[in-house]
């Protein structure tokens, strides 16, 4: 991806966006948790609340995995560089420029083609946060190593 990003393409795709006063935000949370995976930011987010104490652990095993399979500076840095410039869209309510606690008021989200607008993502993250808590997703993890310990 990196080896195929056209900055002429970036540029006309950023004047457009500062022509209808637009915000650009670059978001990949994966690569991102690649990227800085030996960053307290990752390994201390509150957003862990979120995930169900079994899969925050498991979770955790694969940032841990990601440091030790290559520990470099380089690896480091190549994950980073494999992370900036790639997004979808966040539409924020306020302008994040004036108040940077503005990037906490999500309006809408286009994820994958799909848009999630404040409802749904209220919904989303009440499923998800019951899901967190759930004794069945427990039993699943815990049966799913019992099972394959490796895979895990």
């Amino acid at each position: 991806m990196i080896d195929e990003h056209d900055p002429a393409m970036a540029q006309e795709i950023f004047a457009a966006f500062v022509e209808h006063g637009t915000w650009y935000v670059p978001t990949h949370l994966t690569r991102w948790v690649d990227a800085y995976a030996d960053d307290p930011a990752v390994r201390e987010d509150s957003l862990h609340r979120y995930l169900h104490p079994l899969m925050r652990w498991q979770w955790l095993e694969d940032v841990n995995a990601t440091i030790f399979n290559d520990p470099s500076a380089e690896a480091r840095q190549t994950y980073r560089d494999f992370y900036y410039k790639v997004a979808d869209l966040l539409l924020l309510e306020a302008d994040p420029l004036q108040d940077i606690r503005n990037t906490q008021q999500i309006r809408a989200v286009v994820f994958n083609g799909n848009l999630y607008d404040r409802e749904a993502l209220d919904t989303i993250e009440k499923h998800v946060l019951k899901r967190a808590r759930s004794w069945s997703v427990a039993c699943k993890i815990l049966w799913r190593f019992i099972r394959n310990p490796v895979s895990y």
